[in-house]
């Protein structure tokens, strides 16, 4: 009779044992996910806040370039024989080349849209660059018009991406 208790004893042990290491490794499983889930919630936050970092910049460019922007609004609505002729141009972005037609009048934001859907990469993300006549290189507003860059028939664009 006493062997059989300490079987049952050592069965019983046994048996806590394995439960406590099935225990141990669920502990550590969830603690390993945790650690991904804040991996995650860093790069979530890092990537919202240079968003709210991009629309501080934005807001004080437009704040800046507001009587600018003004300015050149009049001149657009004011030269209507560009409204109608549609402007063909050349994107480059990593090796590969897009040939967009756009009318003068449409804006940056809607050639960045035009990108996401070819090119695959988000409108945040994308930065566009132009090199004017006198040799300048301009990185574009979406707020802006393509009349407003001075963008013509045949001109050559460049687009990054911003990486984060």
């Amino acid at each position: 009779m006493l062997e059989e208790m300490r079987k049952e004893q050592e069965k019983f042990n046994k048996e806590v044992l394995e439960t406590l290491q099935l225990m141990r490794q669920e502990i550590k499983d969830n603690q390993e996910k945790m650690e991904k889930i804040k991996e995650e919630q860093k790069k979530v936050m890092s990537e919202v806040e240079a968003i709210r970092n991009e629309m501080k910049t934005l807001k004080r460019d437009s704040d800046k370039n507001s009587m600018e922007t003004n300015a050149l609004e009049r001149i657009e609505t004011t030269s209507d024989h560009f409204s109608s002729q549609k402007i063909e141009f050349a994107i480059s972005f990593e090796g590969r080349n897009g040939t967009f037609s756009f009318l003068p009048t449409d804006t940056i934001l809607d050639l960045k849209n035009e990108c996401a859907i070819r090119f695959g990469v988000p409108v945040h993300q994308q930065r566009i660059y132009f090199t004017d006549l006198d040799g300048f290189i301009l990185e574009f507003q979406d707020h802006r018009t393509l009349h407003g860059f001075d963008i013509r028939s045949y001109s050559v664009v460049s687009m990054h991406q911003r990486s984060y």
